[in-house]
């Protein structure tokens, strides 16, 4: 199960935040491009990002020039390395960190997206799920499988919201 799907049913396969189903068939994975049938959650993409705290020491004009990356990465599905090359020497020790460092940022991106999703099919609430492998912050254990508004989040916290947190939002599957 993932996410409360059955594996057999579908295998999620992100590409530039499309979605494919893995055809057993062919093998190949069909994908489009969320962005270019649903443009407006590039925006709520976008706001996310750009509120985003990145806690770096480096200067403002850098930090705005990474969230724009990171917005044009969630766009069109690639990182560009120039910029990797341009930002190693600036933050990060090696292209590996840069580029996981803009993973952390695109992941705000997809998160707001998905809440998003969860509001416009009616839902209130969402059920925070911790992913412990890849979150930072060991203190959100205690909020895996908890309820929050859509509107409140936890204090005002919400899963991807801080940098180095990849939890997630789920609505709560009937049992």
């Amino acid at each position: 199960m993932i996410n409360g799907i059955s594996q057999s049913k579908a295998i999620c396969q992100p590409k530039s935040m499309g979605i494919g189903l893995l055809d057993s068939q062919s093998k190949s994975i069909p994908t489009f491009n969320l962005f270019e049938t649903e443009p407006w959650l590039l925006d709520v993409a976008k706001k996310a990002i750009n509120n985003f705290h990145i806690p770096w020491h480096c200067d403002d004009a850098l930090i705005a020039e990474t969230k724009k990356e990171a917005i044009r990465c969630l766009a069109a599905g690639v990182r560009s390395k120039s910029f990797l090359n341009e930002l190693v020497p600036k933050v990060f020790k090696t292209k590996r960190d840069a580029t996981h460092g803009i993973a952390k940022i695109t992941s705000c991106g997809h998160e707001a997206i998905n809440l998003y999703r969860l509001a416009e099919i009616g839902e209130k609430r969402f059920v925070w799920r911790y992913c412990e492998l890849l979150c930072d912050f060991p203190e959100h254990s205690k909020l895996d499988g908890k309820e929050f508004s859509l509107n409140k989040g936890h204090k005002g916290e919400f899963p991807s919201s801080r940098y180095g947190c990849r939890c997630r939002g789920s609505i709560r599957m009937p049992t």
